[in-house]
């Protein structure tokens, strides 16, 4: 049975269009993704919530800046601010993290 977190950040996935980053950062990206640990548990319906929270408010940002500026696109730079952000509101150091970051990357 899927959790509301999990199902709304698969619906997200498809509603919202990720820019394909150019190949030598996709590389970059791959190579720091393979660099990171595996984590060593399962997501829990926590991290799952957590991870929906940070893709929702970095939604919602994109959505009320492509209104002021059409040409802004939904990129991995804006889901590290609200990855920043949401960890911190959560006393999770962003420094002290691999697990949400390494989900993140994979997206």
């Amino acid at each position: 049975s899927q959790t509301k977190a999990t199902r709304t950040i698969q619906k997200n996935q498809t509603k919202t269009r990720l820019t394909k980053p150019h190949n030598a950062m996709s590389a970059s990206l791959r190579d720091k993704y393979n660099s990171l640990p595996t984590p060593d548990t399962p997501y829990t319906p926590q991290d799952l919530e957590l991870l929906y929270n940070i893709l929702k408010h970095a939604e919602t940002v994109y959505l009320h800046d492509h209104q002021q500026d059409p040409s802004l696109e939904f990129n991995l730079i804006r889901i590290l601010s609200s990855y920043t952000l949401i960890l911190q509101q959560n006393n999770i150091h962003p420094s002290q993290d691999t697990k949400y970051y390494r989900f993140l990357l994979k997206l």
